[in-house]
């Protein structure tokens, strides 16, 4: 670092500066903040990687290097015990973090689901055309995408998310199953899958006043009570779906969690709901 790159899109940051570089510029876009030390090893080998992302994405990611031997009260700020340590700011807040050294390809995977890339100029005009109605030509720009960007995770979470809307469901697992497991691990993609077990799940109810009825006097069928739990989950009645839950799993535990944990992640891990479960299950 005795030599920065010349580049516009690397800063380095101080206290004073922090709040415009970092927060504020995040508004705007993506903003890595490298949090090092020219005593660490790690830190030095990660530069000249930063400095080659920083390139490749032109202009789409602002990069703010921040040294924590002379800037102790933002590293303190953020709790840096060790270095390197890399975080992503979104509209003023952190959105992603990484520690210790990272390989090329992993800060991409992790960067390409912020940064604007070419292919999402496709993308919109291919939501563009289905807006219209010409279906097959949207399929088509996105499947061409797909074939030129690989790693834009937003091109086949959206091709899913059509394909759901038209309730093709098997067609997106199917299509989800081929993709990399660097995609089909992103948080929203294990939702739309978990999303599309319940809907499979909650279509196997027959009649469902009978099933309602039934599920007041008996304690017996395990299997219906679970279609119910989806039924309700899919239908955002949370609460009745989880007390169902909690239920099965007083009389069969290994049939309630999966569906429980299947709920938990559709909702996400900071839904009151899932703490209270949560708890319960602790408990």
């Amino acid at each position: 670092m005795s030599n920065p790159p010349l580049s516009p899109y690397i800063h380095a940051a101080s206290q004073t500066t922090f709040n415009e570089l970092v927060l504020h510029n995040s508004k705007k876009g993506p903003v890595l903040v490298h949090f090092w030390s020219k005593k660490a090893g790690p830190c030095l080998r990660l530069h000249p990687i930063l400095d080659a992302l920083i390139a490749h994405y032109n202009g789409c990611l602002l990069l703010i290097n921040l040294d924590v031997d002379t800037e102790r009260k933002v590293a303190a700020d953020y709790t840096i015990t060790s270095v390197p340590t890399l975080k992503l700011f979104r509209e003023g807040r952190v959105v992603e973090s990484l520690f210790g050294f990272q390989s090329e390809m992993d800060l991409k995977i992790m960067l390409n689901r912020y940064v604007t890339l070419p292919s999402d100029i496709q993308l919109s005009k291919a939501l563009q055309e289905y807006s219209e109605g010409k279906r097959d030509q949207a399929y088509q720009i996105i499947s061409q995408a797909i074939i030129a960007d690989p790693q834009n995770p937003r091109l086949p979470m959206t091709l899913c998310k059509l394909l759901k809307h038209e309730q093709q469901y098997q067609q997106v697992l199917d299509l989800m199953q081929s993709l990399p497991e660097s995609i089909r691990s992103l948080t929203e993609m294990q939702q739309l899958r978990d999303e599309i077990d319940l809907i499979f799940m909650a279509e196997k109810i027959q009649d469902l006043d009978a099933l309602l009825a039934e599920t007041q006097t008996t304690q017996a069928n395990i299997a219906e009570r679970q279609q119910l739990v989806a039924f309700y989950i899919l239908n955002k009645e949370y609460k009745i779906a989880f007390d169902i839950l909690m239920e099965i799993h007083q009389i069969q535990p290994d049939m309630a969690l999966p569906l429980l944990f299947k709920s938990f992640n559709l909702l996400g891990h900071q839904h009151p709901l899932v703490k209270k479960y949560r708890g319960y299950l602790a408990n």
